[in-house]
């Protein structure tokens, strides 16, 4: 047979080499791209002026499009961590939620901000940009690509370590990767980024780079220009 399989994750790349279908096949790893060119950081106090929201504010973002539709996108874990959080602030905290799903409940400190269901690029862009941290507690996922573009629009990521998530933020690097289902950690390390902006900022200028140089058109059009060029080289 011709086939041959890309994976676009590390994480599926080695479940390809362990199951019985696959793993006599021709594999690959070449991860989806995203164009680092458009998908740029924006001017902050620009973005919340946009979205309307305070420009001193500190913003906590996530997508809260059928989040509560499937268990696996981490709508039950999302609400556990965020009222941890809100049990530990002293002061009011923005959560700007793109889509149309609303939180439950009320909280003390955390102020909800809903955006809308949103289609267009440059209000994604405004949204990752006007936010300090960017939230993706999925309990299921390959390589999403809303981490890829949080990243490249410059924004501190904290994600549970599955799937693929973790070759996309860097623990301790451009965000934290925590445990599944440890929502205290994942509210600890919220709280140590909020009360440290400016180590914010340096994961989300890390992770940038982190994007252009692993996620970049470039990159992954190379990568697969060298599997085309090996497969003509070599005919089956």
């Amino acid at each position: 047979s011709d086939l041959r399989l890309v994976s676009p994750s590390r994480w599926l790349y080695d479940m390809t080499t362990e199951s019985p279908l696959t793993k006599d096949k021709p594999l690959y790893h070449i991860p989806n791209p995203i164009n680092t060119a458009f998908f740029r950081p924006q001017n902050r106090a620009a973005s919340r002026q946009a979205l309307g929201l305070p420009a001193d504010a500190q913003v906590i973002t996530f997508v809260s499009e059928r989040l509560f539709n499937s268990e696996f996108k981490g709508g039950a874990e999302l609400l556990k961590i965020l009222h941890l959080l809100d049990e530990r602030l002293n002061r009011p905290v923005h959560l700007l939620m793109i889509g149309k799903d609303r939180l439950p409940g009320t909280f003390k400190h955390l102020q909800c901000v809903y955006t809308g269901y949103v289609k267009e690029t440059e209000k994604m862009m405004q949204c990752y940009s006007a936010s300090n941290i960017f939230f993706y507690p999925t309990k299921a996922d390959n390589l999403p690509n809303v981490l890829i573009e949080a990243g490249s629009c410059e924004t501190a990521c904290i994600t549970f370590d599955v799937g693929g998530c973790r070759e996309i933020v860097l623990d301790g690097q451009t965000g934290y990767v925590v445990a599944p289902g440890n929502h205290e950690l994942f509210a600890a390390q919220t709280l140590a980024l909020l009360d440290n902006p400016e180590m914010a900022r340096q994961f989300g200028r890390a992770a940038r780079v982190h994007m252009e140089q692993h996620f970049g058109m470039e990159v992954i059009a190379r990568q697969y220009y060298q599997l085309f060029s090996s497969i003509v080289r070599t005919p089956q």
